[in-house]
């Protein structure tokens, strides 16, 4: 169903409107230790997943789990690639496996491919893309494959189906290039290839579009020639993220950046965000998201002291979705960890229910905690203050979504919603209550 938010613009413009800013925050005291050129990636289970790297004297081969919620790192002990840098990995969603090719090693550039399944790695075996480092992959959503593009002096593009790889035959390719990123658009379901390093020595803005039988050049090039920046797409905000990388000045010196941009795949393009928190600038590092909690970011190199830290980029105040008081039998309203109530989307929560019912949707501006027991509810709260409310017939799994306007008098307002499902017998009145769920609305 589809409730229109419109109608509660009249109260929103006594809200107070909250700064939405990007910023860096600082997680995890216990950290790997620093290094650059390591391979990060998500996991399945909350957490993220850091191999290797190159801690400025030597390849590492070390795995690590970071667990979000605990804000804590654990090495991973037992076997696992060889030491190395600049190798590719990247999460493989449809199997929950991180799954990481090649790298360079002390004697060489490597060719294998390995997969980690959340507690161990696995030698693959069978067809694999040659050797190489400096290359990059993504996890295609849309066609549940694992790209592969590149690395030094190499053009092919590889794919991986969970179960082996196959090199893609295409009419065009963009030239060889280094210190690229490959990043999946969700929202328009593209694959796109950003920067990097030609063999002629070049930064390049390019970007380009991996289609059904060639890549192509996209019409938005990045906002700067760029090697090694960090790119990752934040499926919550629907936009890619860029975070800083090496710049080419007009006569070949090359410095570090620090600077953030970000492109929600329309015209006019690229838009910088200025960070209320900044960071050192830095190259060699990745930037991955992770359903629930937004981007992460761990280590590089700016050519000064190598960096250790992880940390997360997020909006301040940005737009959130919780449980603020209980229910009384009632099923919860749920959203997906991939989307909340931003400004000018639709925000979809749904409710399992299984014969038909009669259902009050509640939603209100203030939060209350009013014990209901005095008309017939005993144990149910009203937790919202039910400014409108809807009668609606609801069966088995139900959407719920409301279309928020993008009306900057709505930025940082709380709404509070409910449902109250009749079903007789329950109670003297004969309805209960699903727990009280709180929004916070947010511009990007």
């Amino acid at each position: 169903m589809r409730n229109p938010l419109s109608v509660l613009l009249p109260l929103a413009l006594a809200a107070t409107a909250l700064a939405q800013v990007p910023t860096f925050q600082a997680a995890s005291n216990n950290a790997p230790g620093p290094r650059y050129g390591a391979s990060l990636c998500a996991l399945g289970n909350g957490s993220l997943l850091l191999f290797g790297g190159d801690d400025g004297s030597s390849r590492l081969g070390d795995t690590w789990i970071y667990d979000i919620a605990a804000n804590t790192w654990t090495q991973v002990q037992g076997g696992g690639p060889s030491p190395r840098r600049w190798a590719a990995m990247t999460h493989h969603s449809s199997l929950g496996w991180a799954i990481l090719h090649g790298g360079q090693g002390p004697l060489g550039d490597h060719g294998d491919t390995w997969v980690f399944d959340g507690t161990r790695w696995w030698l693959r075996t069978g067809t694999s893309p040659a050797a190489r480092s400096v290359h990059t992959m993504a996890y295609d959503r849309g066609r549940d494959r694992t790209v592969l593009f590149g690395g030094h002096n190499r053009t092919d593009t590889w794919e991986w189906n969970g179960f082996g790889w196959a090199q893609r035959t295409l009419t065009a390719s963009p030239s060889a290039r280094t210190f690229a990123s490959l990043v999946y658009d969700d929202r328009r379901g593209v694959m796109m290839l950003l920067g990097g390093s030609l063999i002629s020595g070049s930064h390049t803005n390019q970007v380009w579009e991996l289609g059904a039988t060639s890549w192509t050049p996209a019409a938005v090039p990045l906002p700067w020639p760029r090697i090694g920046a960090s790119f990752a797409y934040d499926r919550s905000r629907g936009r890619t993220v860029m975070f800083g990388g090496l710049q080419q000045a007009p006569g070949g010196a090359t410095s570090a950046q620090a600077d953030c941009y970000e492109w929600d795949g329309t015209a006019p393009g690229w838009v910088q965000r200025i960070l209320a928190n900044p960071i050192t600038p830095r190259y060699g590092t990745n930037l991955v998201y992770r359903s629930g909690s937004g981007l992460w970011l761990f280590g590089g190199s700016g050519f000064g002291p190598l960096n250790g830290d992880l940390q997360r980029y997020f909006i301040q105040n940005g737009a959130t979705y919780s449980q603020s008081g209980p229910g009384c039998g009632a099923p919860s309203l749920v959203a997906s960890s991939d989307e909340l109530p931003w400004l000018g989307e639709a925000f979809t929560r749904t409710a399992q229910f299984g014969l038909p019912k009669l259902v009050i949707h509640e939603i209100g501006f203030g939060p209350q905690d009013l014990d209901l027991g005095f008309v017939g509810m005993p144990g149910c709260r009203l937790g919202g203050t039910a400014d409108i409310m809807m009668l609606v017939l609801v069966s088995g799994l139900q959407p719920f979504v409301l279309e928020v306007p993008n009306t900057l008098a709505l930025n940082g307002t709380d709404l509070y919603e409910q449902l109250a499902v009749v079903t007789p017998g329950v109670n003297p009145l004969g309805i209960e209550m699903s727990p009280t769920m709180r929004m916070r609305l947010s511009a990007k």
